[in-house]
């Protein structure tokens, strides 16, 4: 796992509003990356705080991918959130950008520098 965050949005309560963190799991056998992402979200459904907001198919790295974003309400604090799926070498990626509602559309341009250059050595 490796986390970045923007310094310049840590509050006063110490909750970090924009932050990028990049997770990365075996992919279960059986299992294909499609399967592991609609199981995911699936059970985020369930859950009151997530507000899906869009979903599409993309290439990262040569692969294909699955980006989902939502909002989602933890402990108070509403995050837009654009997490892309990817699975190289056996393992899955999920590369998780976020922030505060206001400040998506300014930041997306970071998280597709980010996401967008992710490449698996």
């Amino acid at each position: 796992m490796a986390a970045v965050a923007d310094p310049a949005s840590v509050e006063s309560s110490g909750n970090i509003v924009t932050l990028v963190i990049i997770q990365s799991i075996p992919l279960p056998s059986g299992k294909t990356l499609k399967d592991v992402y609609d199981e995911t979200y699936r059970s985020f459904e369930q859950e009151s705080g997530y507000q899906l907001i869009s979903e599409r198919t993309l290439t990262i790295d040569g692969v294909t991918a699955y980006e989902n974003i939502h909002r989602i309400n933890v402990d108070g604090v509403t995050k837009q959130e654009r997490a892309t799926w990817l699975e190289k070498n056996g393992k899955i990626y999920v590369i998780l950008c976020g922030t505060s509602p206001e400040r998506f559309d300014t930041e997306n341009r970071n998280f597709d520098l980010i996401t967008y250059s992710f490449q698996v050595k």
